[in-house]
């Protein structure tokens, strides 16, 4: 059960980051255009 646990915790990273860098390019287009 250790491999089900490390695949949830690199889910919730992996959200994360996508979440992060989502709001980051919107950002930036946002302050381009």
């Amino acid at each position: 059960m250790v491999a089900v646990s490390f695949f949830m915790a690199f889910l919730q990273i992996y959200l994360v980051i996508y979440f992060f860098t989502d709001i980051f390019d919107y950002l930036l287009f946002y302050r381009y255009n």
